[in-house]
């Protein structure tokens, strides 16, 4: 009896597996019997069914016979793109679901100054380095917009020597206004260092190029005393990101300063120098 009964229930499936499974473009399957491959048509019947249909090639992906064989038409092709269409369609999606993420960034790198915007005169020979430790928020405007706040702190250590045969009889020269008090007549270059502890305060629009590249531009507004001097400043900002291993990215970031030239009033003639470009280690979270 339990053998009858196995037998029973094995023979629904013997029978499905008989039959040819034919696969449409469309996605749909057909469980049937094959009956004739022509040149632009297939004929086909439905299983536990006589009455023949007839479907285009282009129509149907594949058809894998009772036997096993296996035979790809045209209709394959349409599969494979509607899956690269898919695939791509996925891959923006998430890429948008990454980028429309606000998030917290952390950086930090060293930093120097290539330029000089107090002491001009080639008396002097100045290098300053120190570093930058950013902390910002950025809000996402759009799929790939940015809008950032951020604060810097900044530490730099300056050196500066003047070359005694550029002084006359009768030079001031302060340290903090670019002359030293003191005997003209030296017998050696005069030197001295400064530190300088900066605050800078800012805004930033991003744009995020791709899943590697983003580009910021802003402003800032530095904050330092030295000496008992309070200096407030404004900069321009410009930041290059590349991003890669998940929220980890290196970064440029270059400060820049519109510098008057000429002290006369309504003057035009002015320039871009560099601050303090830095190049550093970020991380989001």
């Amino acid at each position: 009896m339990k053998k009858l009964l196995l037998i029973l229930l094995c023979l629904p499936l013997l029978g499905f597996g008989q039959n040819d499974k034919l696969i449409f473009s469309s996605g749909d399957t057909i469980y049937g019997k094959v009956i004739e491959v022509g040149v632009n048509d297939i004929t086909y019947q439905h299983k536990g069914e006589t009455t023949n249909y007839i479907s285009k090639k282009r129509d149907i992906a594949k058809v894998i016979y009772s036997s096993g064989r296996v035979e790809n038409f045209e209709g394959l092709k349409v599969i494979e793109k509607r899956k690269k269409v898919l695939f791509k369609t996925q891959q923006i999606n998430n890429n948008l679901g990454e980028y429309q993420k606000s998030n917290h960034s952390i950086m930090l790198g060293p930093s120097t100054n290539i330029d000089n915007f107090y002491y001009t005169y080639d008396a002097w020979d100045r290098t300053a380095i120190g570093f930058d430790l950013n902390y910002s928020y950025s809000i996402a405007i759009q799929s790939f917009w940015r809008y950032s706040t951020y604060f810097t702190f900044n530490y730099l250590r300056e050196e500066m020597t003047i070359d005694r045969s550029y002084l006359t009889f009768g030079d001031i020269i302060d340290p903090q206004d670019g002359f030293v008090y003191g005997d003209p007549i030296m017998s050696s270059n005069y030197s001295y260092t400064n530190y300088y502890y900066n605050f800078f305060i800012g805004q930033k629009f991003g744009h995020i190029h791709n899943k590697y590249f983003s580009t910021y531009i802003g402003s800032s507004i530095r904050l330092r005393t030295t000496n008992g001097k309070d200096d407030i400043s404004h900069f321009l900002e410009l930041e290059e990101r590349f991003s890669f291993i998940n929220n980890h990215f290196i970064f440029l970031n270059i400060r820049t300063k519109i510098f008057q030239q000429s002290s006369l009033i309504n003057s035009n003639t002015t320039s871009f120098q560099v601050a303090e470009p830095t190049i550093g280690y970020g991380i989001k979270f």
